[in-house]
């Protein structure tokens, strides 16, 4: 069953080898998340292990991962050698969550993979194993792209958590953690250093380990784990430093010094302050492959974060009115994003159209968020099994005493937030990477070959 996924009309449906392999894969999405690496080591094992055929670096953290990923993955791939990307969630399509050299998986090629793992899963089954979930499928899925595309390194970033994690079937040298607070309290543990423990389950024997983290109590568990499995640690902040920022709408400018080197006027399409550590640590992965015999010049530096592509976070997608759309999905991304509000833009009024997974702080995220807001726009996006119910979300904005309408449909919504704006005032589009993948697709369309996912 397609459920929200399904072709729209029998004028956009995809081939049919193609809508059966991908209707089975989202079929899987029924099956939740379960933990245990057992499952994904067989379906792996009977493909040919392709996880081993190229060197992964393996993302985890709060927020930032996938920016992270996306920036090492640019620098890599900007000294010439050819890049894997795995990232989660997509803002449009499954096959965003899988590249090489910047191109999603083609739908045909997914299909392909598709059916080759299928086998696989059913040979599985046969020998007891429980069935793959989606997102173990999705990950055999990048490994055996990678493998076919003869990607000489894969940046992986992780699903959740870390030490359960499908992705930590790789034997990555570099890892990254980005920061870590509150998040799947359920399945990480209830405190930062919990969970701070359950993202260190990626950092393996003998690497290296570039971080964010700020909490001392934190920093002191990642240094501890790191000398018992004799790691170097590289932390932003201490070993990577950012300094002279200067920022406008089309992008930002700083310097980044580390132990072997200074990089001066840096330029990034990203904007906000986050962005820049996100950077300090992608500059981090680089030297750090160097110790691997990697050959990243500070040419591929400046040049993969000059042409970094994120869409969808504090994304600048309209002049006049202002629009920016930015997945922030939790408490710690939304007050990233104020800030960055706050840092970059002016607008004479803004009005914030917003949607919320219904297992997130939508009370901290409302509160934070009302602060620069003039009015906000409720609406509900398309994943019907995760989104919180508008009027759920306008009870927490009442209690604020902020202006807010409900408008159910979310194009509805975006319409209504710009024809209400002048030029001098801004629209900002945030609450989930689900929502802002809908939304971005106004002004950038699917192909009607894509309209499966």
């Amino acid at each position: 069953m397609l459920s929200d996924m399904q072709p729209k009309s029998s004028e956009t449906a995809a081939p049919r080898h193609i809508e059966d392999a991908l209707t089975w894969f989202y079929d899987t999405q029924r099956l939740g998340s379960k933990p245990g690496l057992g499952p994904i080591k067989k379906l792996l094992e009977l493909l040919g292990n392709p996880e081993r055929r190229f060197t992964s670096i393996h993302v985890t953290g709060t927020n930032g991962k996938g920016s992270t990923a996306a920036i090492s993955a640019s620098i890599i791939m900007a000294a010439g050698y050819r890049v894997g990307l795995f990232t989660s969630p997509h803002l449009s399509h499954f096959t965003e969550s899988v590249q090489v050299n910047g191109e999603p998986i083609h739908l045909d090629g997914m299909a392909n993979v598709l059916r080759k793992i299928q086998a696989a899963v059913d040979a599985m089954l046969s020998s007891g194993f429980r069935h793959p979930t989606q997102f173990e499928l999705l990950t055999a899925l990048a490994f055996q792209h990678f493998a076919d595309a003869s990607v000489d390194y894969a940046v992986v970033e992780v699903g959740m958590g870390g030490v359960n994690d499908a992705t930590n079937v790789i034997e990555a040298k570099v890892f990254v953690i980005t920061n870590v607070s509150l998040e799947h309290v359920q399945w990480l543990g209830d405190t930062v250093e919990k969970i701070a423990e359950a993202k260190a389950g990626i950092i393996k024997q003998g690497g290296v380990l570039v971080t964010a983290v700020t909490q001392p109590s934190v920093r002191a568990l990642l240094e501890e784990i790191c000398r018992d499995r004799e790691c170097k640690m590289l932390t932003v902040g201490r070993d990577i430093l950012v300094c002279k920022r200067a920022k406008s709408l089309v992008g930002q400018r700083f310097t980044i010094t580390t132990t072997n080197n200074t990089y001066q006027d840096l330029e990034t399409p990203l904007l906000g302050g986050h962005q820049a550590i996100n950077a300090a640590c992608g500059v981090g992965v680089a030297e750090a492959l160097s110790l691997y015999g990697a050959e990243i010049s500070e040419e591929a530096v400046y040049k993969g974060l000059r042409d970094v592509v994120w869409p969808g976070r504090l994304e600048v997608i309209q002049h006049k009115p202002l629009v920016v759309l930015d997945g922030a999905k939790d408490l710690e991304a939304v007050k990233a994003l104020v800030d960055a509000i706050r840092e970059n833009f002016t607008p004479r009024k803004l009005t914030t159209v917003i949607s919320i997974s219904s297992d997130k702080n939508i009370a901290g995220m409302i509160a934070c968020l009302a602060e620069i807001t003039d009015m906000f726009i409720v609406t509900r996006h398309r994943i019907n099994n995760r989104a919180a119910d508008p009027y759920t979300i306008a009870a927490y904005i009442l209690s604020c005493e902020t202006p807010l309408e409900v408008i159910e449909k979310p194009s509805d919504a975006i319409e209504s937030a710009i024809s209400r704006s002048s030029e001098q005032d801004m629209v900002l589009v945030t609450g989930s990477v689900f929502f802002v993948g809908e939304a971005r697709e106004r002004w950038h369309p699917p192909q009607p070959s894509m309209r499966l996912g």
